[in-house]
């Protein structure tokens, strides 16, 4: 496991233990096996040694590749797309379970860290929606341009609660899919 995923895993463990203020990143580094100098290397704070760096490189490319209408064209499907990426960079992939199960866990456990969640998910809600303009060619006064990023932005918080409800039983993925099946239903009126 690279050593950043260790890093992550070690953070996870401590908020479920002792909550997101109940260690320093000194026990972080020690619980790593790293000096509190080596640890600062990977991270840039406590919040992304638990949830991961906010923007990466591989972020940025997907919100310039969004907003220039990649990569199928389809404002929907390329959501979908951007949005799978985010799940595994955010809570980690298929070949890192153990950080998904424990992101879950300690988020259904931790209010501040889910409420630090929240704040990042607002900051990039906010990106989405600069993204959706540029890429439409709306203006911010758009009556359309609101609706869309709610009902995207929706589909990803059912997601998101049902993956902490559920302490990463239903992955991320499954539950954005499943979200999006019911919103089809709801908008076909096959629920309304």
């Amino acid at each position: 496991m690279p050593r950043i995923s260790k890093i992550r895993v070690a953070a996870l463990k401590l908020v479920i233990e002792k909550g997101y203020d109940g260690f320093t990143m000194e026990e972080l580094a020690h619980k790593v096996g790293v000096s509190r100098r080596t640890l600062f290397n990977y991270i840039k704070d406590k919040e992304s040694a638990v949830l991961g760096p906010e923007i990466s490189k591989e972020v940025e490319l997907q919100f310039q590749n969004f907003a220039a209408g990649l990569p199928t064209g389809s404002l929907r499907e390329d959501f979908k797309i951007m949005v799978m990426a985010e799940f595994n960079r955010a809570v980690g992939d298929e070949f890192f379970p153990e950080i998904s199960q424990l992101t879950a866990q300690a988020l259904a456990e931790d209010t501040k860290l889910r409420n630090l969640y929240y704040q990042r998910d607002s900051r990039m809600i906010q990106r989405f929606r600069q993204a959706v303009q540029a890429r439409e060619g709306w203006k911010s006064s758009d009556p359309r341009l609101t609706p869309t990023v709610n009902i995207i932005h929706t589909q990803f918080l059912t997601a998101f609660e049902t993956f902490m409800e559920t302490r990463g039983g239903t992955s991320l993925t499954d539950a954005f899919h499943n979200a999006g099946a019911i919103f089809e239903d709801y908008f076909n009126d096959e629920l309304a």
